[in-house]
């Protein structure tokens, strides 16, 4: 099965497109939403936030995805974590790879910051805080790119990603091989 993997600073609205990716691909495959910080609330929560611990958390999602893929999930993977090498690796291991980079400006997302985390960075009451402390590495290669300043809903990204995913193609050219053709009698003109 394939795995997507969102890109993004906090607040770009990964966790929000894993949940609609979910509503768009639940009818063709198990789903596995892996976000960030509910694995590591899962394994221990044994990990900080420096940038070294965010590419310890970035190479367990890359691991369980892989593990959950050769289990026939289609694995949706929420990451801030954009280190160049994470992502090769990524795309080197991770069966039916779509990298998706959500593309937001920090001055956007300081604006709408409805968790308080650039509020909190700026203000020194929070460290290593990916854009602020922590580099952000815009990805070089992803498949595709959504502008997260003037988005799109939800629901439309999430289609506009499912047919990149081979499993969501092959369920909707069957689906559509398997409804039956309508005939039309031409309407008569008095």
């Amino acid at each position: 099965m394939s795995v997507v993997w969102l890109l993004g600073l906090s607040g770009s609205g990964k966790s929000t497109l894993a949940e609609a990716l979910r509503g768009a691909l639940a009818p063709i495959a198990p789903i596995a939403i892996l976000d960030g910080d509910a694995v590591r609330t899962a394994v221990g929560d044994d990990l900080g936030y420096s940038g070294a611990d965010r590419l310890v958390q970035s190479a367990r999602l890359g691991r369980i995805a892989r593990l959950l893929a050769t289990q026939k999930h289609v694995v949706v993977v929420a990451d801030s974590c954009s280190d160049p090498d994470r992502l090769a690796w990524n795309r080197a291991n991770l069966p039916g790879y779509v990298e998706v980079f959500l593309k937001a400006s920090l001055e956007k997302l300081t604006r709408r910051d409805l968790r308080g985390v650039y509020a909190r960075a700026k203000a020194g009451q929070w460290s290593n805080v990916v854009g602020i402390d922590i580099p952000w590495h815009e990805p070089a290669l992803p498949d595709v790119t959504f502008d997260m300043d003037d988005p799109e809903p939800p629901e439309v990204l999430a289609l506009r990603i499912a047919v990149l995913i081979p499993e969501f193609v092959a369920a909707a050219t069957a689906t559509a091989h398997n409804v039956p053709a309508r005939r039309f009698a031409p309407t008569r003109q008095p």
